[in-house]
């Protein structure tokens, strides 16, 4: 859905031919998802026929063990990568905690904690700031679908993607046309 609304927004309905090019897409992409629905709920339709969704320990116990062990270490957190062990000593039975934050917790302790909710903060009000319009757009839209994504799977501190994902969003929110205008003004100037 996110990259069906940036399609939308780059290609911005203008006259005729844009909103054919636009529909197009649209279409396109809705029968790329429906083409291979089988393949995309292949995991959401396993788990449905093998565990009924509720065989799991529920997220709100999970969670509550992974504060638990959190309290365990005195506010220090169990360190990078010791996510399972933290888990495994406040008997959960599941070894991920399926929250970013609680992750962030859990692993780095209070400090690291709030060291992440400040840079999710700033990201924020730095995309609602961003002057260029279609950029602050891209911005928003990838922001948009974080709080339900955050929460799907986990360890997400330990993936080479979320810090791509959170790399992406530092290099846009920072991106400023008007400095790129200024260098190429002095560049100019100068010859």
């Amino acid at each position: 859905m996110a990259i069906m609304l940036v399609v939308y927004f780059l290609l911005a309905p203008k006259s005729g031919k844009s909103i054919f090019s636009t529909v197009l897409v649209l279409l396109l992409v809705a029968y790329i998802i429906l083409r291979y629905s089988d393949t995309i709920f292949l995991a959401i339709e396993a788990r449905l026929v093998s565990t009924e969704m509720l065989e799991d320990d529920s997220r709100m116990d999970i969670w509550r063990k992974a504060l638990q062990a959190f309290a365990n270490t005195g506010g220090l957190g169990v360190g990078i990568g010791g996510i399972e062990a933290g888990l495994k000593s406040v008997h959960c039975g599941v070894l991920a905690t399926h929250n970013l934050l609680v992750e962030a917790l859990l692993e780095f302790g209070l400090f690291g904690f709030i060291s992440m909710v400040v840079f999710l903060w700033h990201l924020v009000v730095r995309s609602f700031k961003q002057k260029d319009s279609v950029i602050r757009r891209i911005l928003l839209i990838a922001l948009s679908g974080f709080p339900v994504a955050m929460i799907i799977d986990s360890l997400y501190l330990a993936d080479t993607f979320a810090f791509a994902y959170f790399a992406t969003l530092i290099v846009f929110s920072t991106y400023d046309t008007s400095l790129n205008q200024i260098v190429v003004r002095k560049k100019t100037a100068i010859r």
